[in-house]
């Protein structure tokens, strides 16, 4: 506390970023939020200022700052803010809070390019026709559109009473009047989409049906049976659809809203997504496991032989040994050998083996060290080899 002008104003402490625990972090976020909701968006913005300081590498954080700067009115700092956290991947979330930010900022050109990509990957936004309007304003163009993943397509910013024209793989298809239309139910086996006025392509008349009904998702094994993750990338907010195969036949997976460890999500940093777990005990005896979208594609590490259960880490390091040559090298250079674990214990062990002979006859040193990997793309053993002369 410190007096100023005979008033007590609260400082906000400025935190060293390193060994920072998460329940501080969190706290300050909290203290961020709470700040904003009560229209006190100086004080949000130093609070979240601090949290970044503590987690600076923490994307969630730095997103959960971007919202707040454009709370706080500082739009270009919030756009720039953004385009840092989806330098890595570009999310949903992300570009609409982005459109938003380029829009108060007054960067037109870049507002319409960056509406453009969500209308034509994600869809319709209520939240953001005011913006689409304001865009063709001050863009000149004639117009914008965009259907939502449930096959309704939307427009404005047309003259009052005008209808876009619409074409499907090239072939015209009316729209009534009015702002919106019911597409024809076969809209997402089409190749092309292109709505126009006038000759001229609306802002978002390209849309991708392949985008806009993606499914995304991944499968892995840990302790207790097969887990995995699910996120309509248009809809994250909808329940994905996804059936487990097995030799007891095809059913419907069970999804809740849920987090998958520390990593960021496909939804966007710090967002959920829609997880699911089979205990092995509920998965056939042989044979392989799959979980396939509604498209019938397999979800990434699909399909899984049911013998990787017996692969799982029950030897969590090993370690080789070899004769050392009698004189090593001062520098000696290093490599690394990556072996995929993707079946069951005794196939590993083997490669393993192989790898080692190899390196037995060529009198390498050898140290290996193994690593279980539990991701959502792939299970692994990483073996650093130091290499000598």
């Amino acid at each position: 506390m410190r007096a100023t002008g005979g008033r007590m104003t609260r400082r906000v402490p400025h935190t060293a970023p390193d060994n920072v625990p998460e329940v501080e972090v969190s706290a300050a976020m909290r203290q961020a939020w709470r700040h904003a909701a009560g229209g006190r968006h100086g004080q949000a913005v130093a609070w979240m200022a601090r949290a970044g300081r503590m987690a600076s590498g923490d994307r969630a954080v730095r997103f959960a700052q971007a919202a707040v700067l454009l709370g706080a009115g500082q739009a270009a700092q919030a756009a720039h803010a953004v385009e840092q956290v989806m330098a890595a991947q570009e999310f949903r979330a992300g570009l609409k809070l982005l459109v938003l930010a380029l829009c108060g900022a007054g960067a037109w050109s870049r507002a319409a390019a960056a509406l453009e990509r969500f209308f034509i990957r994600y869809g319709f936004d209520p939240d953001l026709c005011r913006a689409a309007a304001l865009v063709c304003q001050r863009t000149g163009r004639p117009g914008w559109c965009a259907p939502a993943p449930d096959g309704v397509l939307h427009w404005g910013g047309l003259p009052a009473g005008e209808v876009p024209d619409m074409a499907l793989d090239g072939q015209p298809c009316a729209l009534p009047p009015g702002g919106s239309a019911v597409l024809p139910p076969y809209w997402r086996h089409v190749r092309e989409i292109r709505v126009r006025h006038a000759g001229t392509v609306l802002l978002g008349g390209r849309p991708a049906p392949v985008a806009l009904g993606a499914t995304l998702g991944a499968m892995w094994p840990d302790d207790h049976g097969l887990a995995g993750w699910a996120l309509l990338p248009a809809r994250p907010d909808h329940r994905p659809e996804l059936h487990l195969i097995d030799a007891r036949g095809r059913r419907s997976l069970t999804l809740g809203r849920g987090r998958v460890g520390r990593h960021d999500s496909a939804a966007g940093p710090g967002l959920p997504v829609w997880t699911f777990h089979v205990p092995w005990q509920a998965l056939a005896a042989g044979g392989s496991v799959r979980v396939v979208r509604p498209d019938g594609q397999d979800v990434t590490g699909s399909p899984l032989p049911i013998g990787l259960p017996a692969a799982r880490p029950v030897f969590p390091a090993m370690r080789g040994h070899g004769a050392a040559p009698v004189r090593v090298p001062a520098a000696a250079p290093r490599c690394r050998v990556v072996i995929p674990v993707y079946a069951d214990r005794a196939s590993t062990l083997a490669c393993i083996d192989s790898v080692l002979a190899h390196f037995f006859l060529v009198r390498f040193v050898t140290v290996m060290c193994v690593l279980w990997l539990n991701s959502v793309c792939f299970q692994g053993f990483w073996h650093g080899v130091d290499r000598g002369g």
